[in-house]
């Protein structure tokens, strides 16, 4: 049995973006999402793919009463679940703390043992 593939920050933006059709730096990060064209068959559609990817804790009724970016990556993407299956095993076994941070190019992870 494969472990669940989980979803990140970036696939979350670039699924938004394709069902808007731009490109995922056009996607608002702190705008509503129906204003930018976001309809609830392609939000149920977006709940489909995440889920089939992995993502359990995609849910149309959370994702819907607020629709808007920020919102979702805290939903779907928390920051203790950045890193997912086999590589947390590992980080745990280790006893590795990582920290993770956002920024302007993406994820970066800082290692440091405990």
């Amino acid at each position: 049995m494969s472990e669940p593939v989980s979803i990140g920050r970036q696939d979350v933006i670039a699924d938004i973006a394709a069902a808007l059709g731009v490109a995922p730096h056009e996607v608002p990060e702190d705008a509503d999402l129906t204003d930018a064209g976001l309809d609830s068959v392609r939000l149920m559609s977006l709940v489909e793919k995440w889920r089939s990817d992995g993502a359990d804790q995609a849910d149309f009724a959370t994702l819907a009463s607020e629709p808007v970016l920020r919102a979702w990556l805290g939903v779907l993407v928390p920051a203790d679940r950045v890193m997912t299956g086999r590589a947390v095993d590992q980080i745990v076994d280790e006893g590795v703390r990582v920290d993770v941070t956002h920024g302007p190019t993406g994820l970066t992870e800082t290692r440091a043992g405990s």
